[in-house]
């Protein structure tokens, strides 16, 4: 092998490399859960979905952009409005607000052109926002209103931001707000503390009162069904004894009735024979001298 063929092998390899190296440049993937925003020089110029992808090495650069959910704590400082004189104007809480938020991916490419990587995004567009209404959303509410009800007061803020917002609709979405503090002076939080504990006691008390009035009123239920069954058992019982002498009576009668006419009927037959009797006794013994008709049968008895 002379210095050409060594020299036109070594080229060979050089090029082999130069080949693989551009390859491997070229080819990138984007993970799950998020999209890649390539870059020729700089410039925002296409957006790469998950999987696989192809670049121009050196020229072109790859910039992931997460299509999750993403959270931006923000500490901001507001005044809740006068409780009807009550309270003093100047009453301020340090609050700290948490904020999900996620990239509508289809936008992903425009999000990125108009504020770059979503860092820039976040710290320039969406805690100032955030600030802002925060402070205007709870203005509207009482310190007793924002440590009592503070999921109205975080719908509230949600509301106001989305609306501070409006031209990144498209762009971005507010998932939820979260009031994780709200700082008021310790003596006011005290307060209204001990006016809770103050509540709940009176509620409980009112429960037990219930509770016991129930518990009176099923007693009263109880000797009043009681009651009631005892007075259906005498009821009963009296109306079985009324029931039992009536019928006693009746047979009585039934009895008398048939015995009265066993005696009339005992007197109807009796009457015939009576008769003949008192006629024997009054008989002297003679016999009749008399005899009417011709019928020697009929006697006629002058006394």
């Amino acid at each position: 092998m002379n210095s050409r063929d060594i020299l036109k092998i070594g080229a060979g390899v050089v090029l082999a490399l130069i080949v693989i190296i551009v390859l491997a440049g070229s080819a990138f993937t984007t993970d799950n859960g998020t999209v890649s925003i390539v870059t020729s020089f700089g410039e925002a110029k296409r957006m790469a979905q998950p999987g696989l992808g192809m670049k121009m090495p050196i020229r072109d650069s790859i910039v992931p952009i997460d299509t999750r959910t993403r959270l931006v704590v923000g500490e901001y400082s507001a005044s809740a409005k006068p409780a009807d004189g009550n309270e003093s104007i100047g009453l301020t809480a340090d609050v700290r607000v948490l904020v999900n938020w996620t990239v509508v991916p289809v936008s992903a490419l425009d999000l990125y052109k108009k504020h770059g990587p979503l860092e820039d995004f976040e710290r320039i567009i969406l805690k100032t926002k955030l600030g802002a209404s925060v402070k205007s959303a709870l203005a509207g509410y009482t310190p007793k209103e924002l440590m009592t009800n503070r999921t109205a007061a975080e719908a509230s803020v949600k509301t106001t931001l989305e609306q501070a917002l409006f031209g990144y609709s498209k762009l971005m979405v507010v998932d939820s707000i979260q009031l994780e503090q709200i700082g008021f002076p310790k003596a006011y939080t005290d307060a209204i503390a001990a006016e809770q504990i103050a509540s709940k006691s009176a509620d409980a008390a009112i429960q037990e009162t219930r509770r016991q009035s129930n518990l009176d009123q099923k007693l009263v239920n109880a000797a009043t069904a009681q009651r009631e069954a005892d007075k259906e058992k005498a009821d009963g019982a009296a109306y079985g004894v009324t029931t039992a002498a009536a019928a006693k009576a009746a047979e009585i009668k039934l009895i008398g009735d048939a015995e009265i006419e066993i005696l009339r009927a005992k007197a109807a037959l009796m009457t015939p024979i009576l008769v003949e009797f008192n006629k024997s006794e009054k008989w002297d013994g003679v016999s009749p001298t008399h005899i009417v008709g011709s019928d020697s049968s009929l006697l006629l008895s002058v006394d």
